[in-house]
This record gives C-alpha cells, structure tokens and sequence, in this order.
C-alpha cells in the first residue's frame, strides 16, 4: 500500500476534508482533494491546519517510478513501486 501525506491550511474554521480523486496517466498520479464548508455559517477567516492520509489506488500500477501531482501542481513529489 501507498498513501499520500498530505498537510496544509483551510481558508477558515468551518471548513473539513471533503474526499480526493486520483487519475492516472502513464507514469502520473493526478491527486485532486476537495474541502467542504457548511452553507450559511458565521466561521473564522482564519487559516486552519489540516493533515490528510490518502490511500492511492496503485494496484493495477507496473514497477517503476511514479510522479505524484496534488490538486494540479499544488504540490508534487516521485516515489517508486517495486
């Protein structure tokens, strides 16, 4: 198995993970999360740490080195199946 760290801020204090795609292309994982925020609700401006574990789908993936991009070039890092 391999997971995805994943650590930065909401925009505020209301706001909570709110799932993660993954597609895959050749030798890339394309890693797109998403918050949610309740509609109507008086929250904090205020940047709100937040750390995610994400089991990425790599059963179907070759032996190799793989390009991991989250949430399009946010953030990116390589890692290696074997």
């Amino acid at each position: 198995e391999y997971w995805a760290v994943v650590e930065g801020w909401y925009p505020d204090a209301c706001s909570t993970y709110g799932g993660s795609k993954q597609e895959i292309e050749g030798d890339t994982i394309q890693l797109t999360i998403t918050s949610t925020r309740p509609e109507d609700l008086a929250c904090a401006q205020v940047l709100t740490d937040m750390t995610e574990e994400i089991l990425l789908d790599t059963d179907d993936l070759d032996p190799g080195e793989y390009a991991l991009i989250v949430n399009v070039d946010n953030a990116m890092t390589t890692f290696v199946i074997s």
